[in-house]
């Protein structure tokens, strides 16, 4: 069947489509009633209608026309007095639902007649819209003031992200070997980092966002300035690609994970090494810095995470139960907690001063790739190979939300405000979670989304 969209709220249904026929369904998912007349057919000024539908009489109630190509998804707002849809013209469209009047039509998406906008969706409170496009890009749009709010593209393919202290600023990293600063509240693109040969898997940035920290297979880090994208340092001295970084929040450790099977922790203020620390007997893929600045956890292809004094480099614990790759690790904002996602499909949450283990969170069907904790430590999100996204209860490991997308998704981030942002990257399936790192083709694109419709826990753990 070629109907490519259906929303509902509460008795109306509206459908987008490609085909003739137009299959309204109840909430049960049960077939009530078919209707002839939902055309593709280009109609006489070039316009692409698409309809709304009565659930309990099967009644059509408007066609709403006005698209100069074919309708791919569409949505109604909570309160049902809206709707959206979004279309191979490039455009979203507001709608009237009482009417069928258009209210705006939002243009920002560029596909080139390559298909489109083929997702969209409307905020729980009815004010933000966002749209998805072939053009790689993800569009965030105020529907009070009928403009774009924020938009990511630019990238060949994304790898990383890391959020300021404020939340205005988003960095990310790419395979195209570039990092880019964006301005989430104003110009989307602040600045183009480049100067690595070869993919930047890992990416930073300081709390006050004066620093931005690079992580490359051409084994080096770099060390840019957040205001002008000027490069401060080269930081040489891993022997393999390295994976990732993390700023102490102190602004002045930075500690390195490679595939070398070594951490490395540098000063921040004069690009000189410090220690490296020998933790793993495989490739380190992921390091965090505790919220102290006192410790250092790594996530290993050893199928274990690692423990040491960030100050003296001693090893305080080895944390096992992963049965394959550990891939990705973050503390918690209190400290008192780590979270760790691995190639097993599980995410775990262990407890600090004791090494044991406090909750397996199993949902995921395929390889978690990255994890983070909100602000106050009540929710942790997870990425996934599964096209999803999931928000956790950091206390009871109860899923509480999942958000599905087109690609594979490889980290995410949370800003102060309780908004995820977050990298999807599609690849090719290979052998092993270390293999499938090192192939991935160009089909990437950054999200900005609303994951936290629950109020925040006030104890942070």
């Amino acid at each position: 069947m070629d109907l490519v969209s259906v929303s509902l709220v509460e008795n109306l249904v509206v459908g987008a489509g490609v085909d003739p026929v137009f299959h309204v369904v109840d909430p049960e998912l049960v077939l009530i009633a078919t209707h002839q007349g939902h055309h593709p057919i280009v109609g006489p000024h070039g316009v692409h209608p698409f309809k709304i539908w009565d659930v309990a009489t099967g009644a059509e109630r408007v066609t709403l026309r006005g698209n100069t190509g074919g309708v791919n998804a569409c949505a109604i707002s909570p309160d049902g007095q809206l709707i959206i849809s979004a279309s191979v013209d490039d455009t979203l469209r507001v709608w009237d639902v009482s009417t069928g009047a258009e209210r705006v039509m939002l243009v920002g998406h560029r596909s080139w007649s390559q298909g489109g906008l083929i997702s969209c969706a409307i905020s729980q409170d009815g004010t933000l819209a966002i749209s998805g496009s072939v053009d790689d890009t993800l569009t965030i749009w105020d529907l009070t003031r009928c403009d774009e709010q924020f938009s990511a593209t630019g990238h060949a393919s994304l790898w990383d992200c890391a959020v300021d202290g404020s939340g205005s600023l988003l960095v990310t990293s790419s395979t195209d070997g570039t990092v880019r600063v964006w301005d989430v509240g104003n110009e989307p693109v602040q600045l183009t980092l480049t100067g690595h040969h070869g993919s930047v898997d890992g990416c930073a940035v300081s709390r006050d966002g004066s620093t931005v920290v690079s992580a490359s297979e051409d084994e080096t880090l770099k060390v840019w300035d957040g205001a002008t994208g000027a490069e401060r340092f080269t930081l040489v001295g891993h022997s393999g690609r390295v994976n990732g970084c993390d700023i102490s929040p102190g602004g002045t450790p930075l500690v390195s994970a490679s595939d070398d099977c070594t951490l490395k922790v540098w000063d921040l203020a004069t690009g000189r090494e410090r220690l490296t620390l020998n933790v793993h007997r495989e490739d380190v893929m992921d390091c965090a810095i505790s919220p102290d600045g006192q410790l250092v956890v790594s996530a290993s292809l050893d199928d274990t995470l690692c423990i040491r004094d960030l100050a003296t480099g001693a090893k305080l614990m080895v944390l096992e139960d992963h049965i394959a790759d550990v891939v990705g690790c973050a503390f918690s904002p209190g400290g008192m907690r780590v979270s760790s996602a691995s190639c097993d499909a599980n995410l775990n949450v262990w407890d600090v001063q004791t090494g044991g283990l406090m909750l397996r969170l199993e949902g995921h069907t395929n390889w978690v790739n990255g994890c983070a904790w909100s602000p106050d430590g009540s929710l942790i999100a997870s990425v996934s190979n599964e096209h999803a996204a999931r928000v956790w209860d950091a206390r009871r490991g109860a899923l509480l939300a999942a958000l599905r997308v087109r690609g594979e998704l490889n980290a995410c981030t949370w800003s102060p405000s309780g908004c995820t942002a977050s990298t999807s990257c599609a690849w090719r399936g290979e052998a092993s979670a270390g293999a499938a790192r090192r192939a991935r083709p160009p089909l990437c694109r950054a999200h900005w989304r609303c994951l936290s419709p629950w109020p925040a826990s006030s104890t942070p753990g």
